[in-house]
């Protein structure tokens, strides 16, 4: 890639001199699964919100890897001028947030992790994979998604929110989601890593959630010297969508 190029789209909101905060979106979604948050902090912080590399209007790197797509970010941060920030990480994008952390390429000043992934043992990395060579041979996986995110329940009560996920996770290129899952499942295991961590952090949580289970965002927090946990009750993998309100609020706070 040619230096100083910009590869990713970014929707940025807030003043250019505020403090930072970088959100980082998860599987199936792109940047604007932050699009609410970031309306909401605006107004003291400046908020950075990428497509990660293959969403959105972001191009999809050959080769792929979790470490390129870390890499992309950063360069682009760079770009920016931007040296700290604090970082907003759902799902896989946690696992960005902990490796930007733990690279020290920049500095993070807070952590906040939205069903968090650190690292997998080899059977679901392996389930990954499969996922992978599922998508490649044209399995359609959204439905699937949906079942592991939102609990049925909550999907069954609320039928406008879920058909607009359904349609933006049908959105996501299945290039892109192969590349992904296979990366997943060669992924470097950050949680031996996690003590070496000297930022606050926050754990959010759903005890509902089938696709990161609690146990796993528990395990981070007992890891990260001084982490706070929050488990919130009936939700799944996504609690900026079933939980908005609170999780804004705690994420308002925590970065306060």
């Amino acid at each position: 890639m040619a230096q100083g190029a910009d590869p990713l789209h970014w929707r940025e909101a807030g003043s250019p001199g505020s403090p930072v905060v970088l959100c980082l979106h998860g599987q199936f979604l792109d940047g604007r699964s932050f699009d609410a948050l970031s309306e909401r902090l605006a107004g003291r912080w400046r908020v950075l919100v990428p497509d990660l590399p293959g969403y959105g209007r972001s191009p999809l790197p050959r080769p792929y890897s979790l470490e390129v797509v870390r890499e992309a970010v950063e360069r682009d941060l760079a770009i920016r001028g931007v040296r700290e920030t604090a970082v907003v990480g759902s799902s896989i994008g946690a696992y960005h947030a902990l490796g930007m952390a733990l690279a020290g390429e920049l500095r993070v000043s807070r952590l906040a992790l939205l069903g968090p992934i650190a690292g997998a043992d080899p059977e679901v990395m392996e389930a990954f994979a499969g996922y992978a060579r599922a998508l490649a041979s044209g399995v359609d996986l959204v439905e699937p998604f949906l079942g592991l995110a939102l609990p049925a329940a909550w999907a069954e009560a609320h039928p406008v929110e879920t058909a607009s996920l359904r349609t933006r996770a049908a959105e996501a290129p299945r290039a892109t989601l192969a590349a992904e899952c296979d990366a997943i499942g060669r992924m470097a295991d950050l949680r031996p890593r996690l003590r070496e961590l000297r930022v606050p952090a926050l754990v959010r949580v759903g005890d509902a959630d089938r696709n990161t289970p609690p146990a796993w965002g528990e395990a981070m927090a007992r890891a990260i010297p001084g982490a706070v946990l929050q488990v919130v009750p009936g939700v799944g993998h996504l609690p900026l969508v079933q939980d908005a309100e609170a999780t804004s609020t705690a994420l308002e706070r925590f970065l306060s």
